[in-house]
């Protein structure tokens, strides 16, 4: 090769550099778009067919007091809980040391939820059953299941939930108890309990 046929310093780079350059570009952009498919998907749609403004109902009416019932929403599990008189007077009789966020002031809830039992109705709670840590499903532990971890030793365990993958322990108000790994309370959904049905309503 002469070297009047090499490329000249700053000039264009040859056709091949460019397709490789334009190849990865393309890469990059679809690689951005899938992720953000699969992150927002689950929040456009419920049940790969109903869109997020919709009105959604779960029927409870035979959900006993004392009873957990985990159903799936927006492709998400959601935790309904029917509490006891019992479980919501020593939910707000509770020691705030044993809580990251005894008063939910950095939780994700709507205004009725801002009070110890983190609901605006009586005996119940709704909220998203992914732990705040790692983001896995819930675990339901009733009372008669005691944690055996130390921080519950001389404490009254009054049922909960616990992250199966990180061991994070919530209570019956999905409240984060402290030296855990997750550090949020459980988020809480626009519901309303409305003749015997949950109703979550558009976001």
């Amino acid at each position: 090769m002469s070297p009047d046929s090499l490329p000249a310093p700053g000039s264009p780079d040859n056709p091949r550099r460019i397709a490789l350059r334009l190849m990865v570009k393309v890469m990059l952009w679809l690689a951005i778009i899938v992720s953000g498919w699969i992150l927002f998907s689950p929040f456009a749609r419920e049940n790969g067919s109903r869109p997020l403004t919709e009105q959604v109902n779960f029927p409870v009416a035979d959900l006993q007091a004392g009873e957990v019932q985990i159903v799936e929403w927006l492709n998400r599990p959601l935790v309904i809980a029917h509490r006891t008189d019992e479980q919501e007077a020593l939910i707000e009789a509770a020691d705030a040391v044993l809580y990251r966020d005894a008063y939910s002031r950095t939780s994700v809830q709507p205004d009725f939820a801002e009070n110890a039992l983190r609901s605006g109705t009586s005996n119940w709670f709704v909220s998203l059953g992914l732990g705040t840590g790692m983001g896995c499903a819930l675990v339901y532990k009733p009372p008669s299941e005691p944690p055996s971890n130390e921080l519950f030793v001389g404490n009254k365990w009054n049922g909960g939930f616990v992250d199966g993958c990180d061991n994070t322990y919530y209570d019956l108000a999905g409240r984060v108890y402290v030296d855990q790994s997750a550090r949020l309370n459980l988020p809480i959904p626009n519901w309303a309990l409305i003749e015997g049905q949950i109703i979550l309503k558009p976001q």
